[in-house]
């Protein structure tokens, strides 16, 4: 039986030939970001409340960050950090991809709450 959500890649512009990178224990992935100078790929998956990762060379799977009081739904990767819009906190948080270590909220205000979608530019 095949997993119900999976990450996948494939070379574009043809879709043949997808390469399953990550199945198994995903309820809800969403807001893939790459992170290009670390070669990992990051998502959101808000039904378990946590941030994972994924070594584009190593196969590596983390887990970033897991909390019930999450609900992160798009993440966006900077420096040495990962921000994600959060549904249930209502806000934009941040914390250390490399450790986890939460940091505090990047504002509260109505604007916020209404964010659904980051993205980090260099």
């Amino acid at each position: 039986m095949q997993e119900r959500h999976q990450l996948k890649s494939c070379k574009l512009p043809r879709v043949e030939n997808r390469q399953v990178l990550v199945s198994g224990d995903l309820k809800s992935p969403y807001g893939l970001s790459l992170d290009f100078v670390n070669n990992e790929l990051y998502w959101a998956d808000g039904q378990c409340g946590c941030i994972e990762a994924f070594h584009l060379v190593t196969k590596r799977r983390r887990r970033v960050v897991h909390s019930p009081e999450y609900y992160p739904y798009w993440v966006a990767v900077f420096e040495e950090w990962v921000y994600w819009s959060d549904r249930k906190m209502k806000a934009i948080l941040k914390a250390n991809k490399r450790t986890g270590e939460y940091q505090k909220d990047r504002g509260n205000n109505e604007f916020i709450r209404q964010v659904w979608r980051l993205s980090a530019f260099l």
